[in-house]
């Protein structure tokens, strides 16, 4: 069950990564709906891992609902082998938020859609979360066209077979932005990221023990800089 819940999230953070920068950078130059209908086509750096298409959209004054489907590449067609994520998208110029309100073109909100995984699965991530939503991200497209966001799984534990463990979570933030390059293709200009790695606890069986410590990473890019 533990490496059924770490494969869900890994995909879920590949996923989501693709889903919500194609979509947030769309939906600044165009409108919501039509955006969200072509949010498959933004994600060219990641086609070869999984597919993104968008599925059902709700379409409010203050506020939209939106969902993507994610699947590896290949298997889009087979049962329980795709993820569903729930986006709510807060309209700006003022976007009303559970934040508060916030001067924006859009503030996203995506969760994972439990309901649309396997039945094992989607109770042993309740299992190991609990309440807690498993992935969240929130994600903001800015007016000047550029967007920031933060990515956030919560901890988690597990216990199997005698075997337990612990992981305090992840915390992804990025800001970036992109333009249309000459062959009218989407080109990454800037982006600026920093991984947070909580402390990893697993416990054996027969007593033996592994802890890895917390750590962090970063990352920056600038088109036409050597960093």
């Amino acid at each position: 069950m533990a490496k059924k819940i770490v494969v869900v999230v890994g995909i879920v953070i590949v996923g989501i990564i693709a889903a919500a920068w194609a979509g947030a950078t769309w939906l600044y130059g165009e409108g919501t709906q039509s955006a969200f209908a072509k949010i498959g086509d933004s994600t060219e750096d990641v086609e070869h891992l999984v597919t993104v298409t968008p599925g059902d959209y709700a379409r409010g004054f203050l506020s939209s609902e939106a969902v993507t489907k994610i699947s590896p590449k290949g298997e889009e067609e087979t049962e329980g082998k795709s993820l569903s994520l729930k986006h709510q998208i807060f309209h700006g110029p003022l976007a009303i938020t559970p934040e508060g309100v916030k001067p924006c073109h859009s503030y996203i909100v995506t969760t994972l859609d439990a309901d649309a995984l396997p039945e094992e699965v989607a109770e042993g991530i309740t299992k190991a979360f609990g309440d807690a939503e498993p992935v969240t991200i929130r994600l903001v497209a800015e007016f000047d066209g550029s967007v920031s966001g933060v990515i956030e799984v919560p901890a988690v534990s597990w216990s199997e077979g005698g075997n337990s463990g612990r992981f305090g979570g992840i915390t992804l933030t990025f800001q970036g932005a992109t333009k249309k390059g000459s062959s009218d293709e989407t080109e990454l200009t800037f982006l600026n990221a920093e991984l947070k790695l909580a402390e990893l606890t697993l416990q054996e069986l027969d007593g033996d023990s592994l802890v890895i410590s917390p750590s962090t990473g970063h990352m920056e890019y600038e088109q036409d800089k050597q960093l």
